[in-house]
């Protein structure tokens, strides 16, 4: 490979992403907050395994102790 093949920009550094979880932690603030001791939750447009992985990095990320747990095709928190 010749040193023409590539060229080196020069870049302000990337600013750090975290994980996408404010959907997911406004949904385990609101929960935490009722009085259910468990709900299933509905979010159109996303797969239940998606929101149960969002929910779970959500319950670590507060430090809450909420269970998620994948039935079927629905997802339910519980205490």
């Amino acid at each position: 490979m010749s040193p023409e093949a590539f060229r080196l920009i020069p870049a302000p550094q990337p600013k750090r992403r975290g994980p996408r979880t404010n959907l997911y932690v406004e949904i385990i603030r609101t929960f935490t907050a009722s009085p259910e001791p468990s709900v299933i939750v509905d979010l159109p447009g996303k797969t239940p395994l998606t929101i149960a992985k969002g929910l779970r990095r959500a319950t670590s990320s507060l430090g809450v102790d909420v269970r998620v747990a994948l039935r079927g095709e629905s997802v339910h928190l519980y205490r």
